[in-house]
Formats: C-alpha cells, sequence, structure tokens
C-alpha cells in the first residue's frame, strides 16, 4: 500500500493531536478489542484503505478473531457480535454518516443501554 505523503512530516501538530486522543481513548477503560474494532468500522466507512489495515492489524495484535474481523461491516448480518458490541458499532456508525441523517435516538438508546 503506497502512501500519497508522510503525514507526520505534513502536519506534526495535527499527528501529535491525534496521538494525544489515542491515548484518551485507550484511557477509559473500554475493551481494547471493542476499540479496535469501532476504529476499523469507521475507517471502512470513511473508506481509509491505510486506515483499515492498521486498525485490522491492532484488532488482530489484541487477539481479536479473524473472522469478526473480515465481517464487522456486517457486524448486522450475523450473531459473532454481542449487544454491547453492537451498540458500540451502531453509534459508531451514526456518527461516522451524520451527514445522512439517520436515526440518532435508536443508536443513542441503544448505546445508553451498555455504556
Amino acid at each position: 500500500m503506497k502512501a500519497r505523503f508522510n503525514y507526520y512530516t505534513a502536519s506534526p501538530d495535527t499527528m501529535k493531536a491525534m496521538f494525544n486522543t489515542q491515548a484518551v481513548i485507550d484511557a477509559t477503560g473500554l475493551d481494547k478489542r471493542l476499540i479496535a474494532l469501532v476504529e476499523l468500522r469507521a475507517s471502512q466507512i470513511n473508506g481509509c484503505a491505510f486506515c483499515m489495515h492498521m486498525h485490522a492489524a491492532q484488532a488482530r495484535k489484541l487477539g481479536e478473531d479473524n473472522a469478526r474481523i473480515d465481517t464487522v461491516a456486517g457486524w448486522r448480518d450475523t450473531d459473532w457480535f454481542s449487544e454491547r458490541e453492537q451498540a458500540a458499532l451502531g453509534w459508531t456508525e451514526y456518527l461516522t454518516r451524520l451527514s445522512q441523517g439517520g436515526d440518532g435516538d435508536a443508536a443513542y438508546a441503544a448505546l445508553a443501554e451498555h455504556f
């Protein structure tokens, strides 16, 4: 996979902010595998191959099952994801697609049940 440019040299302050944000997310106490799946799903929606590869590799490193990684885009069509994971993935999709509208109240209600 060929990068179009080096993000670290193009905007070091932006990259520093992203790493700081990731540190805050990691400190929440949420399951790191769930975080990786959420990040993978957002990357799939955004169409970022670099990010998809990075988050899938991170999920594998954390011990996530390959079948779940491979099918996270179709999480609604399988019973491999818990209700908690489904709520997180549903909220991720809603937030990542804000411009498309959708039922934010339903997504938030499912999220609030588990978090």
